[in-house]
Order: structure tokens, then C-alpha cells, then sequence
């Protein structure tokens, strides 16, 4: 680890201080649902969490994000675990990765929830 490292976490610590990072609010990708989706899907799932990680990554106002129901040899996983730094230098981004599901992980502490399924009335 060398410079570029140390000046890349100089950054990301200056955005977190800016952007108020502990006090914003959060995202959760719940991912509980695989067995319902196809290998297309699961691909495609994959590709838009590491998307949402790189811009999170370089936002000059970063946000927690959490990714539940991403179990150990899961096809998410294991499409993650082609990524060098994952998932360890992914949470030190505030991209945080979660084997449970989201009931699990996060009770009733939210309270605005939306779905992929939520249809405006």
C-alpha cells in the first residue's frame, strides 16, 4: 500500500466528513429473493451492485449502503467474489454486505420500505 492508496483514503475521508456520512440516511438492496430469479437476473443483480458501489465510491457525497440476503455460495456471492477487495475493502467504502435477510439484519427499524413491486395507485 502506498501513496495512491493513502491519498485515495484521504479522499474518502474528506467526502464522508462533508457528506455527513453517519447522520445520511441509508440503502438497502435486499437479495432474499434469488431462488426466484433466473441466472440472467442474478447476473444482471450482480453487475448493478457493483455499479452502485463504484458511484458510491466516487460520490462527493457518499451514502451507507447495505446489501442483504447475500449468503455464502450464493450466485450474487460468488459473482461478487470476482472482484478483487471484496467484500473487505468494500465495507471500508460504507458498502456493507450482509448474509441474513433484510428482516434479519434490520428488524423494523426502517420505515420506508419501496419494492420492485410497488405500483403507484
Amino acid at each position: 500500500e502506498g501513496k495512491g492508496w493513502e491519498r485515495r483514503e484521504k479522499l474518502w475521508r474528506e467526502r464522508c466528513n462533508k457528506g455527513n456520512i453517519d447522520e445520511s440516511f441509508r440503502v438497502c438492496f435486499d437479495c432474499n429473493f434469488e431462488d426466484q430469479m433466473t441466472w440472467k437476473e442474478v447476473n444482471s443483480l450482480s453487475l448493478q451492485l457493483r455499479y452502485a458501489y463504484a458511484m458510491n465510491r466516487k460520490s462527493p457525497m457518499p451514502l451507507h449502503v447495505h446489501v442483504t440476503g447475500v449468503k455464502s455460495g450464493c450466485d450474487t456471492r460468488k459473482h461478487l467474489e470476482k472482484i478483487d477487495g471484496f467484500p473487505d475493502r468494500w465495507a471500508g467504502r460504507a458498502y456493507h454486505i450482509h448474509a441474513g435477510s433484510f428482516e434479519d439484519v434490520f428488524g423494523s427499524a426502517l420505515s420506508n420500505v419501496v419494492t420492485s413491486k410497488d405500483e403507484d395507485d
